[in-house]
């Protein structure tokens, strides 16, 4: 009703604000800068309903319904987590594999964005998933690992109250996790050239720790 009752200008200045926020979220979650924009229309000039187009980097615009399952999916998601976002009340947000139908770098990204939405303090998000995109190898207290198996005469799930770095390794292994995927994964990658180097890393980041250097603020939880 408040928009509905707007001059005509005000409502398209209204509108372009909307598609901007939108638009702003959407690139902290694509993986290229531009890939997907957002444009809202009324549809025949009623302003109580809208059409949701697509524009890509070539211009080219595409009714929402008719992408892809993972950018459909992306962009319904943001529905949920925009609202999150300016709540002022606790909330937790549950999903199941949200990495489906999207790829890599569209994973890592949102992983990233959801760590995001809980720094306020009044968001926690919980996901189960079968990528390895989804886990950050440098923040493995974030990972809780569930097991199937049977009670007597009954299945239940249960979750391994095992140490954060225990079941991180136990879930990089189930998802098929190798050294060399490392390379591809870890936020940070050191190569050494032999045992002698491999000794002296430790001792060596633990004085750039101390020696406050920048950037060295999460290098501790990498030490194990």
């Amino acid at each position: 009703s408040k928009y509905l009752a707007l001059s005509d200008l005000h409502f398209t200045r209204a509108l372009l604000r909307a598609k901007s926020s939108l638009n702003q979220l959407l690139e902290r979650v694509l993986p290229m800068p531009g890939m997907i924009k957002v444009d809202l229309l009324p549809i025949a000039g009623e302003r109580h309903r809208l059409a949701l187009m697509l524009r890509d980097r070539h211009d080219g615009i595409t009714p929402f319904g008719l992408r892809g399952e993972g950018v459909k999916r992306m962009i319904t998601l943001l529905a949920e987590l925009i609202t999150t976002d300016r709540s002022a009340n606790h909330r937790i947000i549950l999903l199941d594999e949200p990495e489906n139908s999207l790829h890599a770098d569209a994973q890592h990204l949102l992983r990233e964005f959801l760590w995001e939405l809980t720094s306020n303090g009044r968001c926690q998000v919980v996901y189960a998933t079968h990528s390895p995109c989804m886990i950050n190898p440098i923040r493995p207290e974030q990972v809780r690992l569930l097991v199937r198996e049977k009670i007597g005469d009954t299945a239940t799930t249960k979750l391994v109250r095992r140490s954060a770095a225990e079941n991180y390794a136990g879930v990089r292994t189930a998802l098929g996790i190798s050294a060399a995927d490392s390379l591809l994964y870890a936020p940070v990658t050191i190569v050494t050239e032999g045992e002698t180097e491999v000794r002296c890393i430790l001792p060596l980041v633990l004085k750039l720790i101390a020696a406050g250097i920048e950037d060295l603020d999460d290098a501790e939880k990498l030490l194990g």
